[in-house]
């Protein structure tokens, strides 16, 4: 009849390699498993893929969740092999929104965070990081400040190549 109808959010899309992956389907899969309360999925950064999926999980108040268990039961039930997640990251309390939404930009600006410290903190060798993210403009922008002494070109290289703005300053001795 010449209608058209879009389900879900583009903004919740993940791109991996070209490959558009809706996180909905596995994020119901994954609340299927024994013990899981919430649970989302958003792109990781990653240089050579644009994004990887990664799944956030919320247990049930005194439940264990075993990563390894719910990723095997996660490849049995996803039938889309690019929209499995590369990581599981477990969390006691999932973001919500005013209205008890999960709040997807909270997760996304947690994984950016995380991507951000783990390249610079293995090129710099050192936990000594101030990481500034501001998500105001269209791409994220990064201020990553190194302690003196820290190899700086290094951590330049390790952020090179993301989808997001970065600057790195080193405090002087």
């Amino acid at each position: 009849d010449g209608y058209v109808w879009l389900y879900g959010r583009s903004k919740d899309v993940i791109i991996r390699g070209g490959h558009n992956i809706d996180p909905k389907p596995v994020e119901e899969v994954i609340g299927q498993f024994p013990g899981v309360q919430l649970a989302a999925m958003v792109g990781r950064p990653d240089r050579s893929k644009g994004e990887m999926p990664v799944a956030y999980v919320q247990p049930r108040p005194g439940v264990t969740i075993d990563v390894d268990a719910l990723m095997r039961f996660c490849v049995a039930q996803v039938h889309e092999r690019a929209a499995l997640p590369d990581e599981i990251i477990l969390v006691d309390e999932m973001p919500l929104t005013a209205i008890a939404k999960i709040s997807k930009p909270a997760l996304k600006l947690d994984i950016l965070r995380r991507t951000v410290e783990a390249a610079a903190r293995d090129a710099a060798g050192t936990d000594a990081l101030a990481i500034t993210i501001d998500t105001a403009g269209r791409r994220p922008a990064v201020s990553l400040r190194l302690p003196p002494g820290a190899p700086l070109q290094a951590v330049r290289d390790a952020l090179a190549g993301y989808e997001f703005e970065t600057t790195v300053t080193q405090e002087q001795a």
